[in-house]
């Protein structure tokens, strides 16, 4: 937690205060966090949790922070960041004025709340209501959007909002002026530069396997396997140290021991002779010790993942880094062709069946007002932006969070550079149901996995997909079919 007034430390954790000539900020963290800092002249730089450099993944953090100190100016360090992953905040100190902003996808999320010259941010907004001691917020809008049946079902959270008066949640791709207690944009910050298939294949192939080389370096490492294209493609970038980490794949039920899914990740583990476990979390019966602390670490944690953050616990995993192939299903694939007309918030709403509740709709015109902008000036479609800012920046961050109690995560696509390449590819080689991207990579890593065969979790669906993909015109079917959705029922 960070803060511009002294406050009352939490038994057991720790305390750094970082000077500024404006005002110094009080830092307060957990012991097992990892906090990195360096100093060069009147400038400072504060890195909680850990970075990596896919080009140099031999350097450390410190290594790394080092380099970044010696830049000249915060915009030259968000160009800097934008060739590392991790999963990090980083408070850039210039003497006058202080920073916070976090990794390319808000892997580690930042809240904060700012009131009566005081500013506080944390990693949950649990966290800082302990010292501002907020309301919870009683706007009836989030009250009705908070229990609605679509969200319950869903949690996919909209919006800066939290359920706290007066504390909100950092998106991606944005920094806080901690001084002037303010948020501004800084990605997109260069035009969108299209690139042919081979040439990002390469480039991205090159980013996945420096950051699992640095990971692998660094930490003892846990990677998912499944018949998809995300986790393969994490594979390939693991070819040549697939001996030093261990593999699983998560069964949801007795049901699941002939799903694809399944089926695939044993016939991989088998043929590369990995170590190997399929998780079983759902036989467990969550201790209510663990349960408690669970959600009492984060307002908004859910029920879905709670059996398998409670098994890496109960296997003592503690020290291990988790890695997953998350948002790549989600960014860098398309799920659905986007329409070209002016986005709403009740179109971009329906998507999620939210087009009901006020809150989602208002939370995410509000968004729009700076994202639309941004994608006409930098020349990004405003249906990508939301996946990436609105839907990873709180659903997809929000496991990231949860876990912290057990362990840490690692997302090997958490780059700016990395997805700016993928972003730059023509859309017809982002297909979500056969995405060239993927596979193109994967070509440059490790051909023969692409020999492999990838399932679509609708067995049924993706045959009738295979039928129209053989004869060249699913992606024209499938275009029709949403371009009849946006006139007919995303229409408002």
């Amino acid at each position: 937690m960070l803060s511009n007034v002294p406050v009352e430390k939490i038994d057991g954790w720790k305390h750094y205060e970082i000077p500024n000539k404006s005002q110094s900020y009080n830092l307060y963290y957990h012991p097992e966090l990892e906090i990195t800092t360096e100093q060069s002249q009147d400038k400072n730089i504060v890195l909680l949790g850990y970075i990596l450099d896919p080009y140099h993944p031999e350097l450390s953090n410190a290594e790394i922070i080092s380099r970044l100190v010696k830049l000249n100016n915060l915009q030259e360090v968000f160009k800097e960041t934008a060739n590392l992953s991790g999963r990090f905040t980083i408070i850039y100190n210039n003497g006058k004025d202080a920073f916070i902003f976090h990794d390319a996808t808000g892997f580690r999320e930042i809240y904060y709340s700012f009131g009566n010259n005081k500013a506080f941010c944390g990693s949950t907004p649990d966290i800082i209501n302990k010292y501002v001691n907020a309301e919870k917020d009683n706007d009836a809008s989030i009250i009705e959007f908070l229990k609605s049946p679509e969200y319950v079902q869903q949690t996919k959270w909209m919006g800066t909002r939290t359920l706290f008066k007066g504390i909100y949640h950092l998106l991606p791709n944005n920094y806080i002026n901690l001084n002037a207690q303010t948020y501004h944009r800084y990605w997109p910050a260069e035009k969108r530069q299209a690139i042919r298939l081979k040439d990002g294949a390469r480039i991205m192939a090159e980013i996945l396997k420096g950051t699992m080389t640095a990971a692998a370096n660094r930490y003892k490492l846990h990677q998912a396997i499944t018949s998809g294209y995300d986790t393969r493609l994490l594979f390939a970038a693991s070819k040549d140290f697939i001996s030093k980490i261990k593999f699983s794949v998560n069964k949801g039920s007795d049901l699941d021991e002939n799903k694809p899914d399944t089926v695939i990740a044993k016939e991989i583990a088998e043929k590369y002779n990995l170590d190997f476990e399929v998780v079983e979390a759902y036989k467990l019966n969550v201790d209510p010790a663990f349960r408690e602390t669970f959600f009492n670490n984060n307002i908004l944690a859910r029920e879905r993942f709670l059996k398998l953050f409670y098994f890496a616990y109960t296997k003592k995993y503690d020290d291990t880094y988790w890695v997953t192939g998350t948002f790549g299903n989600e960014i860098l694939r398309i799920s659905t062709p986007y329409s070209e007309k002016k986005s709403t918030g009740y179109m971009m709403a329906q998507r999620f069946n939210y087009s009901n509740y006020s809150y989602a709709i208002s939370s995410i015109d509000d968004w729009l007002k700076d994202a639309e902008k941004a994608c006409h000036t930098y020349g990004y479609n405003v249906m990508n932006l939301f996946y990436y800012e609105q839907y990873i920046g709180n659903w997809g961050n929000l496991s990231a969070s949860e876990q912290n109690i057990v362990r840490e995560e690692i997302r090997p696509f958490n780059c700016h550079k990395f997805i700016t390449t993928y972003l730059a590819l023509d859309d017809k080689y982002r297909y979500r149901d056969n995405p060239e991207g993927h596979k193109a990579t994967i070509d440059v890593l490790w051909k023969e996995l692409n020999e492999i065969p990838y399932f679509h979790p609708n067995p049924r669906i993706d045959r009738i997909k295979k039928f129209f993909r053989f004869f060249g015109v699913e992606r024209i079917l499938d275009t029709f079919y949403y371009r009849l959705m946006d006139k007919f029922v995303f229409k408002k």
